[in-house]
């Protein structure tokens, strides 16, 4: 009996000119509605990513394929899920992402994010600080060279940003006396918080993309942060950064510090 291998056409989004267009769903868990993708047969572009993997004169964007949206929310979370290689359903796949905010751009100096693996089977992107009404576009890829990818996302908006996402919203902490355990405590919640750009973090190394402020005035010389019930609302958890600065006598916080000048750093 003979047999036929199926075929697949070069993808509609295979050039940045014929990007499909994707819009932002509300926040959920999961995706609500999918957007499947598939780089079969998807060729490279003229715009080799800064981050695209190279082995010799091979780029691993090969298989690239174009997506854009019009920003709705100054944030927003791209969520990815089964990426394989199409031709084993066991093997998880890479993707590699790129991100524009121009029309077609003619080189990478123009990105404005560029991520080597942004997804391993599944994963998540959290995009800061868009300007409402703007359009982007999206390149994505498979990270190995040689190798197509298939997978599904869909992009996802963040809101509302908290109150105290900035420095000048900053909101008041009430010291307590004291304990073993908790005796006054403040709910934090960072989701949909963007990064501020003054003051800017002394942590070496972390990345705050979604701080949010506090302040008090102090009455004893020392005093200690108690931090419980630690969850993730995206991703997976990680370490709690704390950047403490001098907000003079008043206790009003001093927006205008320059970054180096915390006082601590936890």
């Amino acid at each position: 009996m003979a047999g036929s291998i199926p075929s697949f056409a070069q993808p509609a989004n295979d050039n940045c000119a014929n990007a499909i267009e994707i819009f932002q769903q509300e926040y959920n868990n999961s995706c609500v509605t999918k957007i499947f993708a598939d780089t079969r047969n998807a060729t490279k572009s003229p715009i080799t990513p800064d981050c695209a993997f190279s082995s010799g004169n091979s780029f691993s964007n090969d298989d690239d394929i174009w997506y854009k949206f019009t920003a709705t929310t100054p944030n927003a979370l791209i969520k990815f899920s089964d990426a394989r290689d199409p031709t084993s359903i066991y093997d998880l796949a890479e993707i590699g992402m790129a991100m524009y905010n121009i029309p077609c751009p003619e080189n990478n100096e123009d990105e404005m994010v560029c991520i080597t693996s942004v997804a391993s089977g599944s994963g998540n992107y959290i995009m800061n600080n868009l300007e409402v009404g703007r359009q982007y576009l999206i390149q994505l890829w498979s990270r190995r060279i040689g190798i197509s990818i298939s997978f599904s996302f869909c992009l996802q908006s963040l809101t509302p940003v908290p109150a105290n996402d900035d420095c000048n919203g900053a909101l008041p902490l009430i010291e307590s006396p004291f304990a073993t355990s908790f005796q006054q405590t403040t709910l934090v919640n960072t989701f949909a918080a963007t990064p501020s750009l003054v003051p800017a973090t002394n942590c070496g190394g972390a990345e705050a993309n979604d701080d949010v402020w506090y302040k008090f005035v102090a009455t004893s010389k020392q005093y200690i942060f108690l931090v419980s019930d630690i969850t993730a609302t995206i991703g997976i958890v990680g370490n709690i950064v704390i950047d403490i600065y001098n907000g003079g006598v008043s206790g009003a916080p001093n927006c205008n510090i320059v970054n180096g000048q915390s006082q601590k750093c936890y």
